[in-house]
């Protein structure tokens, strides 16, 4: 939902999408997509509100980097609320690209606001030597530069990086951008580390 190849010149999602409480099924992002998308999730770029929704066993397999979420990719600015998703995210990664892999946001930017979800989405992401600049992989949003609240993760999040770059990695948030952001009441009940 929205789409971009660039995120300036695509269509972000600006209205209200109110899922009330249904449950999307074994959604599959296949790879042949990610190809040619370094932003891609359920919703694409978000400026509005996303709320009231569950994805059950969802499956994202990608070989190549970006920010990939099973929800939305990018938070810009907008609201997700009361959301949740399951499943997995495999990253193996051997192209020159950053990576930003969440569970429920890739990245979480413009002062975007999630609150009252959370993950079950097991997140596996590995590079190769001298590949990903930087690697943020978490739970509930792998970078954070807005408002996190009431958020749980109780997924498996792991991240291998074999080369010198930096890597991030964390239940709630992998890398929280800085001391003006907000992650409040959140809790994990299980997440690996770096391998």
């Amino acid at each position: 939902i929205g789409n971009t190849s660039d995120l300036y010149a695509g269509k972000k999602f600006n209205g209200t999408f109110d899922g009330k409480g249904k449950i999307i099924k074994n959604l599959k992002i296949a790879q042949e997509i990610l190809d040619y998308n370094e932003y891609f999730g359920l919703f694409v770029v978000n400026s509005g509100t996303i709320q009231n929704v569950g994805i059950k066993n969802a499956k994202l397999n990608s070989s190549t980097g970006g920010i990939r979420s099973i929800l939305c990719a990018y938070n810009d600015g907008g609201t997700i609320n009361r959301c949740w998703a399951s499943g997995s995210m495999t990253i193996q990664d051997f192209s020159d690209r950053d990576i930003s892999a969440g569970g429920i946001v890739g990245q979480n930017i413009d002062k975007g606001t999630i609150k009252n979800c959370y993950n079950k989405v097991n997140v596996l992401v590995e590079t190769a030597t001298g590949t990903a600049f930087i690697t943020e992989v978490s739970g509930i949003a792998a970078k954070n530069a807005g408002t996190i609240q009431n958020c749980y993760n109780l997924g498996s999040i792991q991240g291998t990086q074999k080369g010198n770059q930096a890597i991030y990695v964390g239940g709630i948030v992998g890398y929280h951008q800085d001391t003006s952001t907000t992650i409040e009441q959140c809790f994990i009940i299980y997440y690996n580390n770096v391998l």
